[in-house]
């Protein structure tokens, strides 16, 4: 058999009866490419704009596909590249004359949950906005790209997928019609090429079990200049002042009348900790600020005993809270227990 090295030279070869035009740097790529699929080794390019990188790499991507059928990875940072390359990918296959499943897999906020979307249309049966989105629905459009209306975002946010893989999705009645779980689990059980987010693949990278199966060929990342702020936002947690305020207000609401006196007043107690801790963060701020002869973007925390004393006193206060009206503040409360363990330079 054919190495993809040497049937992807053929393909620029004959690249001009498909009608596209013969460009120096994007074969160089492409062999580059070939050679890394083959040798499995990692490469990096770095390519100037206009050389058609996207066939650089699609080419052997699919001959790789067809030489092993085992499943192939692209992942990019945007949905408008994601849809540009499964147009192209399919382009590549017409001139290759072969096919192959392709999965497009956007980010989990794009498909409709129907669980989600029946509750909130049960309560809200006189909805039109709702019934409309049902009928697309219904005709198995779950992407909101593919739903011709439009949708605002607070509407949206009720009605998207989240806390996918929780029990709600296990025990869900619509697990075999959800578009996003039939693509969770082919991506995860089948062999194919899977056009994904740059999100997606970090999540794999970082789950012990995977997204992916584990038996691909190839992981191929496009933009790869930004997976490194993914990776960043994957290990950060982050509130900010209202954030923190926010999430301590709305454990009020689920405490019984007769404690909610005391409730407030505790957590008019916490709140004052948040903010002397803020404050105490913006001083620095403003000083790294003064300090710098850059515009700077990312501050880093100096772990001050004011700074130490607002954290300790803030982890005091929540479980005093969670002891006298009985109500968790778990993720803020752990949050505030991770900053009690960390240096100043873990901090941003």
């Amino acid at each position: 058999m054919d190495s993809i090295k040497s049937l992807t030279s053929e393909f620029f070869r004959n690249i001009a009866k498909n009608g596209l035009e013969i460009r120096s740097g994007q074969v160089e790529m492409a062999e580059d490419v070939c050679t890394a699929i083959e040798t499995k080794k990692p490469l990096a390019v770095e390519a100037e704009i206009g050389i058609g990188k996207s066939y650089a790499y699609l080419v052997p991507a699919v001959l790789q596909f067809f030489k092993e059928y085992r499943q192939i990875i692209i992942a990019t940072s945007t949905i408008a590249l994601q849809e540009q390359l499964y147009k192209d990918i399919h382009n590549v296959m017409e001139m290759l004359g072969v096919n192959a499943e392709i999965i497009l897999a956007k980010g989990i906020k794009n498909y409709v949950c129907k669980r989600r979307l029946r509750g909130l249309a049960n309560k809200q049966n006189d909805d039109k906005l709702l019934s409309k989105i049902c009928s697309f629905v219904n005709d198995s459009i779950q992407d909101i790209s593919s739903i011709k209306m439009k949708i605002p975002p607070k509407v949206w946010e009720k009605i998207n997928v989240s806390n996918f893989g929780s029990d709600y999705c296990k025990f869900c009645d619509f697990s075999t019609s959800c578009c996003y779980n039939v693509i969770r689990k082919k991506i995860r059980t089948e062999h194919n090429i899977v056009i994904c987010n740059q999100n997606m693949l970090v999540s794999h990278l970082m789950n012990e079990k995977g997204i992916f199966n584990p038996n691909c060929s190839a992981i191929i990342v496009d933009e790869a200049h930004n997976i490194e702020e993914k990776f960043r936002s994957a290990f950060t947690e982050s509130y900010d002042r209202i954030e923190l305020i926010y999430e301590i207000n709305k454990c009020v609401d689920m405490i019984q009348p007769q404690d909610r006196r005391l409730a407030e007043t505790l957590v008019k107690s916490i709140g004052k900790t948040v903010n002397e801790l803020f404050k105490e963060l913006a001083g620095q701020v403003q000083q790294q600020k003064k300090d710098s002869d850059n515009d700077m973007e990312t501050f880093f925390c100096n772990y001050t005993t004011a700074v130490k004393k607002c954290v300790y006193d803030l982890c005091s206060k929540l479980k005093r809270f969670e002891k006298f009206v009985n109500v968790p503040t778990t993720e803020i409360l752990n949050f505030a227990e991770r900053l009690k363990n960390v240096s100043g330079n873990d901090v941003i």
